[in-house]
């Protein structure tokens, strides 16, 4: 797993039926209203704890890193 700047940068994660929903409501906004949406996680993880996780989720063990500086 390519692990861009050593895997350290925060990222928060989005459910991808929640960014759908969301698409789906800023497209039948009317033009004159706005909105802002929190669509990430509530709390930052590093790259590399993220692609730990969704590894062991998805795959039943961690994959192995590889840095990439940037």
């Amino acid at each position: 797993v390519p692990l861009l700047g050593g895997g350290r940068a925060p990222v928060q994660a989005i459910e991808a039926g929640d960014l759908a929903r969301a698409i789906a409501l800023c497209v039948d906004l009317p033009r004159e209203e706005s909105v802002e949406l929190n669509l990430g996680a509530a709390e930052a993880v590093t790259l590399r704890e993220f692609l730990d996780a969704y590894s062991e989720a998805a795959f039943g063990r961690r994959k192995p890193g590889l840095v990439v500086p940037t």
